[in-house]
């Protein structure tokens, strides 16, 4: 229990002082994004939509997806560590559009720094659901702005971020891209549960 408490706070330390002084020794910013040369050490970003056009008033799926390097790893939003940066997404979308909270999917657990840590190694993905405005005219089209930020670690960590935008028509009906589903169909049945088994219950104990 103390080895778990000095190393949380050595931790805690380190972060704190990556923000003090002008080094890259702990969190180094990666200055690029979608960047091919160098998968030693920087991950790839993109997106991709469930839908090719919407129709008004209905909502659609953004994946963000993130293709690690190897041996680096990401962290869930529930870390169990309590200093990294788990995913996120900023976006910026016309008048009307709404947009959800990040959805993670389920992670695994690790060791890092002698810690049970929750989070992701290879390729993974990130879903937000948005929901176009009732009054969006048939025909138009729209740039919607992701302004995505993570942390990879290995023996040090790093801070990426990657900035995309896709354009989305409005449409009488929705019509789906075949893409987003041949992808992520079997991904999200494993990593994305949208209920519990019929078969599955669920039960709670206090324990002082």
């Amino acid at each position: 229990m103390i080895n778990k408490v000095l190393i949380t706070t050595y931790l805690a330390c380190l972060a704190l002082l990556s923000g003090i002084i002008p080094t890259q020794a702990q969190f180094n910013e990666s200055p690029s994004f979608n960047f091919d040369s160098d998968l030693d050490s920087t991950t790839k970003s993109s997106l991709i939509s469930s839908v090719k056009s919407i129709a008004p008033g209905e909502t659609f799926q953004v994946a963000l997806k993130l293709e690690q390097p190897k041996e680096w790893h990401s962290y869930y939003h529930n870390d169990g560590v309590g200093i990294s940066h788990s995913p996120k997404v900023t976006w910026s979308t016309p008048d009307g559009f709404t947009t959800s909270s990040l959805i993670f999917p389920t992670p695994h657990k690790f060791d890092s720094f002698g810690l049970n840590a929750y989070g992701y190694e290879g390729t993974h993905y990130f879903l937000t659901e948005i929901t176009a405005p009732p009054s969006m005219a048939t025909g138009d089209t729209v740039s919607l702005k992701a302004d995505a930020t993570w942390q990879i670690c290995k023996a040090s960590c790093k801070n990426e971020k990657g900035q995309h935008t896709i354009q989305i028509t409005c449409s009488p009906t929705t019509v789906e891209n075949p893409a987003f589903s041949s992808e992520l169909d079997n991904y999200r049945k494993k990593y994305i549960p949208t209920e519990n088994p019929e078969n599955w219950t669920a039960s709670a104990t206090e324990i002082d």
